[in-house]
C-alpha cells in the first residue's frame, strides 16, 4: 500500500469515527435532557423521535408541542380541582362558527 493510499484510508477512518461520536453526542446530550424534564413518557417518546434540524438540537415545532402540553396540564389541573371550572373553561374554549359563504 502507498503512502498516499495510505493517508486517504486514515483520512477516511477519521472522519467515519469523528462522524460516529459526534452524533453519539448528540444523542446523549438529547437523552439527558429528556430525563432532567417532567414530562411524561408519551411526550418524552414524541420529543425524542423528532429530527435532529440543522444548528438546533430539536425540531422547529419543539416550543409548540411544549406549550401545547402545558396548556392541556394547566387545564386538566384546574378542572381536577374546582369541576365548575371545568364547565366554565368548556364554554369559554368554544368559538361560535364563521359562516363562509361560497360563490
Amino acid at each position: 500500500m502507498t503512502l498516499a493510499a495510505q493517508q486517504m484510508h486514515s483520512a477516511r477512518h477519521t472522519s467515519g469515527c469523528t462522524t460516529k461520536i459526534l452524533g453519539s453526542a448528540i444523542a446523549l446530550r438529547r437523552h439527558s435532557w429528556l430525563r432532567s424534564i417532567g414530562q411524561s413518557d408519551e411526550n418524552k417518546t414524541q420529543i425524542e423521535q423528532m429530527p435532529f434540524e440543522g444548528e438546533s438540537l430539536f425540531h422547529p415545532t419543539m416550543n409548540d408541542l411544549m406549550e401545547d402540553h402545558q396548556k392541556k396540564t394547566d387545564h386538566r389541573k384546574a378542572c381536577q380541582s374546582n369541576p365548575s371550572a371545568s364547565t366554565m373553561a368548556i364554554l369559554y374554549e368554544w368559538k361560535q362558527p364563521t359562516y363562509q359563504p361560497s360563490y
